[in-house]
């Protein structure tokens, strides 16, 4: 803008927000959505007074309608300097209502288990990020639905036996707590959200054993 822009703080409530994907080569599109949201975006400015001056947004709000959230974003103002910083949580989940995500986007059924806690660091740049995360859950368990394709149930069973002895089914398990961290390059024709919510799956990946 030709023009200064300063802006202390912003308040928003009372917010509905979804997120849809439709996969590469999909029929069906993944959402996931967030309600009751309340935010506070503070420092925004086109006019840093430095390269490492940051704005930030604070949100929380409820998960698929019925878990809290919170999520803290730190953002350059400088463009020049486009590493950013994104810390959450997320509280007691049913995993199975992951399945609206899970199932068209990620080819997999997550047919019991709860998400205890989960913590995580992100830190990026406009072409790759790395998530640190700790997600606490139990009772983990897997189908696996083939690409493209109906199996037949005996087929299906079998997968889903395989993969259930591939994941691990809970975290702490009986030796002790595991940390995960995941890294995921940025898919420039994608959008912001993708690219958040595809380096949080990849360190959910990594906590769960895929």
């Amino acid at each position: 803008l030709p023009i200064e822009v300063n802006i202390d703080k912003v308040i928003l409530s009372d917010l509905y927000a979804l997120y849809e994907e439709l996969p590469e080569g999909g029929k069906a599109s993944g959402k996931v959505w967030f309600s009751s949201v309340s935010a506070e975006a503070a420092g925004l400015t086109n006019r840093p007074d430095s390269s490492q001056q940051k704005w930030t947004l604070a949100a929380k709000g409820k998960f698929m309608g019925a878990s809290d959230i919170g999520v803290t974003f730190s953002i350059p103002t400088d463009t020049l300097s486009p590493v950013f910083d994104i810390r959450g949580h997320l509280g007691r989940t049913d995993m199975k209502r992951l399945n609206a995500v899970a199932v068209p986007v990620g080819k997999v059924q997550l047919d019991k288990g709860t998400i205890d806690n989960i913590v995580f660091h992100m830190r990026g740049d406009y072409s790759a990020a790395a998530i640190d995360m700790t997600l606490l859950y139990h009772d983990l368990k897997v189908g696996v639905l083939k690409d493209g394709t109906e199996l037949h149930p005996e087929e299906r069973r079998f997968i889903s036996f395989v993969a259930n002895r591939v994941v691990k089914s809970s975290n702490p398990d009986r030796k002790g707590t595991r940390a995960s961290h995941g890294t995921f390059k940025r898919d420039p024709y994608r959008s912001p959200w993708n690219y958040m919510w595809k380096t949080i799956f990849s360190g959910a990946k990594d906590a769960v054993g895929m």
